[in-house]
């Protein structure tokens, strides 16, 4: 991001509203000289000092002659600010043609183009959010669902943050036991036990694993959970997810999937985007579940594959029995995986199931349930078991599993007594990973990666 070579403490001005015409618009302006720049285009008797919202007249030019232009002023003059650092934002009439002139006013008066992410960059340089909380912002501003945008506000909330300070923490503190015993070895003074370091490793691992598990569930390269359709050849996964996506997708230029009597039809994953009740996700049809060979590449074992990784991706499998083929071994309950019933028609008016039954030829339990499969998705995101939004998912994965890594090793050389310096060493370079999740350790590549992303303004 510094590559850009450009001053963070200088004085930077952007809209911060979105472009277009709109009933209130807002600019921002952030830097040292915030406030006087402010006083420029609304002259006050006095200069605020601390954080007010006052209603003022801004001097502008618009077509070439003078122009007051009425505003709400909102004024962080201290360091409690957004980027901890003065803050004015102007909210006015949404008239671009008034919202390039307060720009263009603020930057005659001194204050520099915000470069896109800048504000929020500074707020990162600044310490008020870590790196993931960053990614939330965009991640916020880009949501395309309200289960994206829940993710997104938990996350800026500190829902990785705070997890992942105290982890740092609290191996930080184990570090500091670590070297001091090693400053009084020749006095035999021992200030922490093997046992308890093994210990609080293990507890360490233990919440890796599980931010590790929170990034695994997101799906690749989009920010809407993915609901596969699961079950054995000729299950009636290809016919449920043609009526569900006929009753509830959003996109009707998905290919059809092919419906054939004859089991493994289905070769290729398919993929359609659904919305129900405000929740968006994507249904995957996958191959029917049967054993393969693994002599040579093969269609079916290829297909295999690919069902395989859409199990893994997936925020929810709905594992779809036939009503010809259920027994009740079928109807167990398990994390992620909802069964169901299909081709319930086979069954006629007397059958009797605790799961959910659907049939696909006369429509029957189809809304309840995609109001179910929408449950499930917010249920899971409300109990943090996908808090975490894409972009954060996917730079973050090496870096903790890197740090499992460097924890396992401190482990097993504790274990082994192997000395506390080596014990002392795996620790630091856990931490280090760790660091580079949160951003106290990075790059200007990381950086730029990240903040690149932004629209001027935010």
């Amino acid at each position: 991001m510094h590559s850009r070579e450009y001053d963070t403490h200088d004085t930077i001005v952007a809209r911060a509203s979105a472009v277009g015409g709109s009933p209130r618009g807002v600019v921002r302006i952030s830097g040292p000289v915030a406030v006087d720049l402010f006083l420029g285009l609304a002259p006050l008797s006095s200069a605020p000092r601390r954080a007010v919202a006052i209603d003022v007249l801004l001097d502008i030019e618009l077509s070439q002659r003078p122009f007051q232009v009425p505003a709400t002023a909102m004024i962080w003059s201290g360091t409690r600010s957004y980027t901890r650092e003065p803050i004015v934002e102007l909210h006015t009439i949404g008239s671009s043609p008034v919202i390039e002139a307060i720009v263009l006013a603020a930057i005659k008066l001194g204050a520099r183009l915000a470069a896109p992410g800048e504000f929020t960059l500074r707020a990162f340089l600044a310490g008020r959010i870590d790196l993931t909380q960053a990614e939330a912002v965009l991640a916020a501003i880009d949501a395309s669902s309200a289960t994206a945008l829940k993710t997104a506000l938990g996350q800026l909330a500190g829902g990785m943050a705070e997890p992942l300070a105290q982890l740092r923490a609290d191996l930080v503190n184990l570090l500091a036991d670590i070297e001091a015993g090693l400053d009084f070895v020749e006095d035999d003074i021992e200030f922490v036990t093997g046992v308890v370091v093994c210990q609080r490793l293990d507890a360490a691992t233990a919440r890796v694993k599980e931010m590790t598990g929170q990034l695994a569930r997101r799906s690749v390269g989009d920010d809407l959970p993915l609901v596969a359709l699961v079950g054995l050849p000729n299950a009636g996964k290809s016919q449920l997810f043609n009526s569900l996506v006929e009753r509830f997708g959003i996109d009707h230029r998905v290919t059809t999937a092919i419906v054939s009597p004859t089991p493994g039809t289905t070769r290729d994953a398919l993929l359609a985007t659904l919305e129900v009740t405000g929740t968006r996700f994507v249904l995957c049809d996958t191959a029917g579940i049967e054993e393969t060979l693994a002599l040579e590449p093969s269609p079916r074992m290829v297909a295999q594959q690919a069902t395989n990784r859409s199990i893994e991706l997936a925020s929810l499998c709905v594992r779809c029995t036939s009503a010809a083929e259920f027994d009740d071994d079928d109807a167990m309950f398990e994390p992620g995986v909802l069964p169901i019933v299909t081709k319930a028609d086979l069954w006629g008016d007397n059958a009797l199931c605790e799961l959910l039954a659907t049939s696909s030829h006369t429509g029957a339990g189809l809304n309840d349930l995609a109001r179910r499969i929408a449950q499930e998705l917010n249920a899971a995101a409300y109990e943090g078991l996908a808090k975490v939004v894409p972009h954060t998912a996917a730079r973050c994965a090496e870096s903790l599993a890197a740090a499992a890594v460097s924890l396992a090793a401190a482990r097993e050389l504790t274990a082994i007594s192997a000395g506390d310096e080596l014990v002392a060493v795996e620790i630091r370079t856990a931490l280090e990973h760790l660091g580079a999740v949160a951003g106290t350790v990075s790059s200007d590549d990381v950086l730029e990666q990240v903040f690149s992303r932004f629209c001027i303004g935010k």
